[in-house]
């Protein structure tokens, strides 16, 4: 399928060294260098930045088969695949968490040891050239039991992606931004300052989005694409948009299954909602006919790994199925929907998640958005004003009639589309930007200054809530079910016998990753205090599981000192197995210990009781 918007987009970049793309859900941006392998040739390494693990493996999967020489940075374990922590090879696929440490020179497989190879980090991190695909949807998987809005995050990561910017213009490396949810505003903030960079746009030359870029920027800076094989396709496609304001989303989702339909998504905000909205919709899968499914960040990793492979599996068999998911599925998953119901959300939200709907426009679909209980429904999660204007356009868009949510995949001339979505909200972004990003720039300015100085760098990060791009740091939560058969959980310390590698990476893949702020709210139903870390303890005769108890007993330091307050239970650990980080890299050369996470407790974890045996951190 012809694709003019990428033809220009690589014009752009053999005479500019940082292209922002503004291109729709769906029309294979991601694929910019698996389908350009030249690229590598004529430019050298790439590193491919994704803000999900789950697209990382998805496109590290699809790289292998056409480009073969493929590695990947992220914290998880993938099978016959090289794993790069200093991002050294041909071509990598990151998390944008992993490449920020690297970018400031904090070398994310050293994070937790006394002495770092920031030097080797800063240095492969800033002479690749570098693909950031969707990052400012980094997810907090505990939405909806936290007390920030998501231009916090956003705010980090557009400082963040300035930052790289400002890099590669003045060095000569090459930066593209790859979005279908860029708002005006965001690449203005980033292009502040900037030499020579082009944006390119999917859109007619008179859309009005396309206008206020220009009048930004400078029309010598935006091109546009327009009328290609890619919009024949979408031409033929139909979604139809409906906006419920008068009925609550669980009476919409019963009032659907009533319908015909392959295959239904359904998006909430909160996981709490998601999985209350499963166990209600398990009863109409008693009769066996339709495989339901629930998605949700605090989910240990290799559950929901395996719940996306058996979901894709039953659409491909041809099976009904039901997805009930929350924000993880905006831009984590390429699946396709005949119909997705969700609750209001952010427009960049929205627009990712009729990205679901009719993905390839195999068939036609729906996409219903609930705004009954507008305040409680986006609560700590999402910027009221923002998504109340957004409200209003989606009211216009579906106003159009029939196949009006095709305007949320495919601009039009006449607006009143996904483009004009993101212009509604634009000058609220820009100021939520410039309340948030001068803060973010002056201690990220701080963090520039202290590469090599591993004990500072870690206060400013912890300064920073513990991340370069996220509001608050993300902690792991080991099972106790999980490593019960091969420890004493309960013991003070205790370690297990040597175990093979591939039972440690099934165990590390257990874990469940919540923020700081959740760890905060629910730490007596997550977390025994005085706390115990579950950590991995390698020596020449193979690895070790234990467990030891620490001497922390504020959970509110992990909320304050995130990373300060681990990297000092992880020298309790080391101290008391008898090695001292000072002379580890000396005399005990051939050992090292690494963290796994904290330890649950036994009511942390609950089973829905379904054949899925899906497990979920229990809220109850």
């Amino acid at each position: 399928m012809q694709r003019l918007a990428i033809a220009k987009l690589l014009e752009e970049l053999e005479r500019r060294n940082v292209v922002f793309a503004v291109l729709p859900t769906g029309y294979g941006k991601s694929h910019l260098v698996v389908h350009n392998p030249w690229l590598l040739d004529r430019f050298g390494r790439f590193v491919h930045v994704l803000p999900l693990r789950a697209l990382v493996q998805q496109l590290v999967e699809r790289a292998r088969e056409r480009l073969g020489d493929v590695s990947y940075q992220a914290g998880m374990v993938l099978s016959d695949v090289v794993k790069t922590p200093f991002l050294s090879g041909r071509y990598v696929v990151s998390t944008v968490d992993s490449f920020s440490l690297n970018f400031f020179g904090i070398p994310v497989a050293e994070l937790w040891r006394m002495y770092w190879h920031s030097d080797v980090a800063y240095l492969l991190a800033r002479t690749t050239n570098v693909v950031l695909d969707e990052v400012h949807l980094v997810v907090n998987p505990d939405a909806g039991d936290s007390d920030g809005v998501e231009f916090e995050e956003v705010a980090k990561v557009v400082e963040f992606v300035r930052r790289i910017a400002s890099w590669c213009c003045r060095y000569g490396t090459k930066l593209v931004t790859v979005s279908a949810t860029l708002c005006p505003s965001m690449i203005k903030v980033v292009a502040e300052g900037l030499g020579d960079y082009g944006v390119v746009v999917y859109a007619p030359p008179n859309h009005r989005y396309v206008e206020k870029l220009r009048n930004d920027l400078g029309s010598d800076k935006v091109v546009t694409v327009w009328s290609d094989g890619w919009l024949a396709n979408a031409s033929r496609l139909c979604i139809d948009l409906e906006i419920v304001e008068d009925e609550d989303l669980a009476h919409v989702v019963n009032r659907e299954l009533e319908e015909s339909w392959h295959s239904l998504a359904v998006f909430l905000n909160s996981a709490r909602r998601a999985v209350e909205l499963y166990q209600h919709l398990r009863r109409y899968v008693s009769k066996g006919d339709i495989d339901l499914f629930l998605l949700h960040g605090r989910m240990p990793r290799d559950t929901r790994s395996s719940l996306v492979a058996r979901m894709l599996r039953s659409l491909e068999s041809g099976r009904k199925v039901i997805l009930v998911a929350t924000q993880v599925v905006e831009a984590g998953i390429d699946v396709s929907f005949d119909v997705a119901i969700t609750e209001i959300a952010s427009p960049l939200s929205i627009v990712q998640r009729c990205g679901r709907v009719a993905r390839y426009f195999e068939r036609c679909g729906r996409f219903v958005t609930v705004a009954k209980d507008l305040n409680e429904m986006i609560r700590g999660i999402y910027d009221p004003e923002i998504v109340s204007r957004g409200l209003e356009v989606l009211k216009r868009i579906s106003s159009r009639g029939r196949c009006s949510g095709n305007r949320l995949r495919v601009p039009h001339a006449d607006g009143d589309d996904y483009l004009e979505l993101l212009l509604s909200i634009d000058d609220c972004v820009e100021a939520r930007l410039r309340r948030f990003v001068p803060e973010v720039s002056r201690k990220l300015s701080v963090l520039e200054n202290t590469v090599g100085t591993s004990r500072v760098a870690l206060r400013i990060l912890d300064d920073l809530g513990g991340s370069i791009v996220r509001r608050t740091s993300l902690l792991s939560v080991v099972p106790r079910e999980r490593i019960a058969s091969y420890i004493d959980a309960d013991a003070d310390h205790c370690c297990s016998d040597y175990l093979d590698h591939h039972l440690i990476n099934s165990i590390l893949e257990s874990v469940v990753e919540v923020d700081t702020l959740f760890i905060e709210r629910y730490r007596s139903r997550v977390l025994e205090v005085p706390l115990k870390v579950v950590y991995l303890y390698e020596d020449e005769n193979g690895v070790r599981l234990c467990v030891s108890k620490t001497s922390l007993d504020d959970v509110s330091k992990l909320r304050r000192k995130p990373l300060t307050s681990l990297r000092r239970v992880l020298h309790e650990v080391v101290a008391s197995i008898g090695m001292e980080l000072e002379e580890a890299s000396e005399r005990f050369a051939h050992r090292s210990v690494s963290l796994a996470g904290f330890l649950s407790r036994y009511s942390a974890f609950a089973r829905l009781g379904d054949v899925q045996g899906v497990e979920i951190l229990s809220l109850r």
